[in-house]
């Protein structure tokens, strides 16, 4: 059986630490979750740690394949272009190192679900919206 690749978590990034470090929770409680996974995350812009030290954290750690997954909505300009070019430098950087690029979240059904309650419970907390 193969080893799992290890998890890189690309975030957009925002100027808002609140936010970045909610983020960064996100991240290390992954890695709590599974602690036979190596995790990692990063930004692509504004907040720190970035993308490439992200790699460079994993790399250390004696990674030499992960998934990379874009902790994003929709699959925009970041998505598409700007962390798949980043991870391309990283590969550069490191030589041997391997990844698969997942896709944003997109319209999952659990996300919407999640949506849904969230509607709920800013609209009416009596409301159900699987009636």
């Amino acid at each position: 059986m193969t080893t799992p690749p290890a998890l890189l978590i690309a975030g957009h990034g925002t100027r808002d630490e609140a936010g970045a470090e909610a983020f960064r929770d996100f991240v290390r409680e992954l890695g709590r979750r599974h602690p036979e996974l190596p995790v990692a995350g990063g930004f692509i812009e504004l907040s720190p740690p970035p993308l490439g030290d992200a790699v460079a954290e994993l790399v250390e750690r004696g990674v030499r394949r992960f998934a990379a997954v874009p902790l994003m909505l929709v699959s925009a300009g970041h998505a598409k272009g700007d962390i798949p070019a980043a991870l391309s430098r990283e590969k550069e950087r490191h030589p041997g190192i391997t990844y698969t690029y997942g896709r944003p979240l997109g319209p999952h059904p659990g996300l919407l679900r999640v949506l849904e309650r969230r509607l709920a419970e800013a609209v009416d907390p009596a409301w159900d919206p699987a009636e």
